[in-house]
């Protein structure tokens, strides 16, 4: 079965000549490949978040070839890998962690190690290595004839940082800012719930710049222009942003940075 479509997920930026190139390796082995651009715009190296987004997206495409690099590694012993899933579709690139969530929520059932073409670029695997494999599954090719098997249970995994809780107080770490400034916290909303937060509450958030009041909100626009909102993504996750503001910058966080909300206490009669 021809697999036509063919996503890609990378952090070599929206605009980048990178890109170009993947894309150009794709049409140039069918012009009738349909792409689906994920994200370019991970942060450079951001491993994690980058697993979190491919996993995620994926979800939405399962039978797809989903091509993903974020690969500080390139060039490097780790393993350069195409994976076919239990849904149909399969995943394509480096065995750093990045691939290793996603195999595991649609089911790796098989995978090769993918040989370095001769001569190639060592250090732009995505154009020499991982774009040609995505291409030849597209077109139906086995994947087989890919590579050398290897263990699919081996795939090098990925945890993500548990969220601290106690009545009234959560604290978690910053998966991710995107370019609106919202700010993606490892917690979840059975999380938020666990630790007492309610739609309409006021509550204190703390980053590394100081303490803020927010709202626990549905939307942005449930609060004023400039305060802060706690929510829930479109993606599940407990996140802070401001209305028509910056959320990372006002709070001073960057990925891998801790956040506390906090139900302040009602002060004693």
């Amino acid at each position: 079965m021809s697999h036509a479509v063919v996503t890609l997920l990378t952090d070599y930026g929206p605009h980048s000549e990178h890109v170009g190139s993947v894309h150009a390796v794709l049409v140039a082995a069918d012009p009738g490949i349909v792409r689906v651009d994920f994200a370019h715009d991970i942060p450079l190296g951001d491993v994690r978040f980058g697993a979190v987004v491919l996993e995620r997206l994926a979800m939405r495409l399962p039978d797809a070839v989903h091509l993903a690099v974020v690969d500080p590694g390139v060039g490097s012993e780790r393993r350069a890998l195409a994976v076919r899933l239990a849904t149909g579709g399969y995943v394509v690139g480096p065995d750093n962690g990045l691939i290793g969530p996603v195999t595991r929520a649609l089911e790796a059932v098989a995978a090769v190690a993918l040989p370095a073409r001769p001569g190639a670029a060592a250090t732009f695997d995505g154009r020499e290595v991982f774009a040609p494999a995505a291409a030849r599954l597209a077109l139906g090719e086995d994947l087989e004839r890919l590579g050398t098997p290897v263990d699919p249970g081996g795939i090098v995994g990925l945890s993500l940082p548990s969220a601290v809780i106690s009545p009234g107080l959560l604290r978690a770490e910053v998966l991710g800012c995107d370019r609106f400034g919202n700010v993606q916290l490892a917690a979840r909303a059975d999380d938020a719930a666990e630790a007492g937060l309610r739609a309409g509450q006021r509550v204190e958030v703390t980053g590394p710049a100081g303490r803020c009041d927010a709202f626990v909100a549905r939307t942005f626009a449930d609060v004023q222009r400039g305060a802060l909102a706690l929510y829930i993504d479109s993606h599940g996750w407990l996140a802070v942003a401001e209305n028509l503001g910056d959320a990372a910058a006002r709070l001073g966080v960057r990925p891998g940075g801790m956040i506390a909300i906090a139900v302040p206490r009602t002060p004693a009669p």
